[in-house]
């Protein structure tokens, strides 16, 4: 079994932490089986179910679901193209009523935390959004000018 079968089976905890309303938040490996993306109102979102079931078929992507009180809050992916040493944060959501409260941030520890477990040194993300990319900055991110989104290292 090799490491990326091993460490991302459906419903391995990958992080977790606490929301900054005293709630526990886990954050799992999302199965292509799962509910949670359902869950999420997709028109909030504009959010393509079908697109995003499709990435989570490919074995080099791995995606993360955050749940507070077994309620899913949010999720993002982790797209490893061909397995490489960098990777991309792609589609970072959090359920409304769960923004402001640390979720998001949660979300990218665990995103960071699962490219050091695929031995990635370089990940990258686009955002248009003010406050995710102060919260992108909070985690080490900066602008990378030659690709047009924000880059950061995984320590």
């Amino acid at each position: 079994m090799n490491k990326l079968s091993r460490a991302f089976k459906p419903g391995v905890l990958l992080h977790s932490g606490t929301a900054k309303d005293g709630r526990d938040v886990t954050v799992r490996t999302l199965s292509r089986s799962d509910s949670d993306i359902n869950s999420l109102d997709s028109a909030e979102y504009r959010l393509d179910v079908n697109y995003e079931l499709e990435g989570m078929r490919r074995r080099e992507n791995v995606f993360l679901v955050a749940k507070v009180e077994g309620e899913c809050a949010g999720y993002c992916r982790v797209d490893n193209p061909n397995r490489g040493t960098y990777a991309y944060v792609h589609m970072v959501y959090v359920a409304a009523e769960h923004r402001r409260n640390g979720i998001g941030g949660i979300l990218v520890d665990a995103a960071l935390a699962a490219a050091k477990e695929l031995g990635i040194s370089s990940i990258f993300l686009y955002s248009e959004h003010a406050g995710a990319r102060a919260l992108y900055r909070s985690r080490g991110f900066k602008p990378d000018r030659l690709h047009g989104m924000m880059r950061g290292r995984v320590h």
